[in-house]
């Protein structure tokens, strides 16, 4: 029985890399150059690597009521990212090595840089018609803020809503694609169920989800800001659920989350808006937040004005709502990839406290919806606490 369980798995697994190998001549002759980043490449295309650069250097100034100033330098993210394809067209990668970073709210007089360390690793495959398989670790396809690049957002980071209701990147399984003309994409997936992210799973739980989203015009992407100054209208929507089981304390706790967004731009105008609702099923407890943002190129393709407003609202008793109002100004050189950026927010019931080391100070080791079920509402916001923060920053990407 055993030889013929081995024998099963061995005709499949040569079947599998009979299909993957490229066919013809072994020799084939290696070409480069720069097309969306450096590139090397056989000329039947079976093979590609390219390679990305990041750097995002940041001025971050916070005036925390009741406790003090923080005035300082940055390097909020530098990333090297390796992509491209291994055996055929089909069969694709990506590696994006953080070598060091800083942190937002950054309100500790302590910490030093973090890293090097693994953000992406994955790799993915296209079975055809519309079915891509990926797998490693990578973002949990959930909410629009978050899966929107680092590089290609319109504020110098995402909002408090989306530290407080974000999965950011996990291991997982993602089952995916584009249908209808490609304007339907679908995404059905399993990550661990996160308590400790990007780690091996310590319990018998997993996360478990699904995502849809459609561009009624044009293909909107996942990108922000109207930096191409668009010809065309460009509208996009999705709606996206989670349900999980986490075990903080000792204490099992069932999550049901779930967002809708909506993306939209045209003429130099676009706007971001989304709304999510949290469900602690064990502690009978809700969570809602809202975000929208909006910018306009007032100098088509160089200078945007932004606005943003978050605000993350929970319903357990003595817990306080946290709300983010602000606004800026892009000047973008070279679109996304050399851009410098200025904003400006005004952190209503903040979450900061001088000597903590993110914006989630008493939930620090938790991230994501999960984080919830520690207090009823997340981040843990201060009752009138109102605090100013000013940033600057200078981004490359090439």
């Amino acid at each position: 029985m055993r030889k013929k369980i081995q024998w099963w798995v061995t005709t499949a697994l040569m079947i599998v890399v009979t299909q993957l190998l490229p066919t013809g001549s072994a020799q084939a002759t290696i070409e480069g150059g720069y097309k969306d980043g450096l590139y090397l490449q056989t000329d039947d295309g079976n093979y590609q690597v390219k390679t990305n650069f990041f750097l995002q250097f940041q001025h971050q100034f916070l005036n925390i009521e009741g406790q003090g100033k923080t005035n300082g330098l940055q390097i909020r993210r530098s990333r090297v990212v390796f992509s491209g394809n291994a055996f055929s067209p089909e069969l694709t990668y990506k590696f994006e090595l953080e070598l060091g970073s800083g942190l937002t709210n950054n309100v500790s007089r302590a910490v030093a840089e973090t890293g090097p360390n693994l953000r992406d690793a994955w790799i993915n495959y296209d079975v055809k018609n519309g079915i891509e398989i990926r797998a490693g670790q990578f973002k949990v396809p959930f909410n629009l803020a978050e899966l929107i690049p680092d590089h290609k957002q319109q504020f110098i980071d995402r909002s408090t809503v989306n530290d407080a209701l974000g999965y950011s990147r996990d291991m997982g399984i993602d089952v995916h694609g584009r249908v209808i003309d490609k304007k339907l994409e679908y995404h059905v997936y399993v990550f661990n169920e996160g308590l400790n992210s990007n780690k091996f799973n310590n319990t018998n739980d997993m996360l478990f989800g699904g995502r849809l989203g459609y561009n009624f015009l044009g293909d909107h992407g996942y990108t922000s800001s109207d930096v191409e100054d668009s010809e065309d209208p460009q509208l996009m929507a999705g709606v996206a659920t989670t349900v999980n089981r986490v075990n903080p304390a000792g204490a099992k706790q069932t999550l049901i989350a779930t967002t809708g967004d909506v993306a939209f731009r045209y003429k130099g105008f676009s706007t971001i808006g989304s709304g999510y609702y949290l469900r602690n099923q064990t502690g009978k407890t809700n969570t809602y937040a809202l975000e929208g943002q909006a910018g306009y190129f007032v100098i088509p393709k160089h200078l945007e004005v932004i606005a943003r407003y978050s605000g993350v609202i929970p319903t357990a008793g003595g817990v306080t709502n946290g709300h983010e109002v602000g606004g800026g100004l892009n000047y973008t050189f070279y679109g996304h990839r050399l851009k410098l950026m200025m904003d400006y927010a005004i952190l209503i019931n903040s979450p900061l406290v001088l000597g903590n080391t993110t914006v989630v100070p008493a939930i620090a080791a938790v991230a994501g919806p999960k984080a919830i079920i520690v207090t009823g509402g997340a981040p843990a916001f201060i009752q009138n606490q109102n605090d100013h923060r000013v940033r600057t920053q200078l981004q490359v990407f090439f």
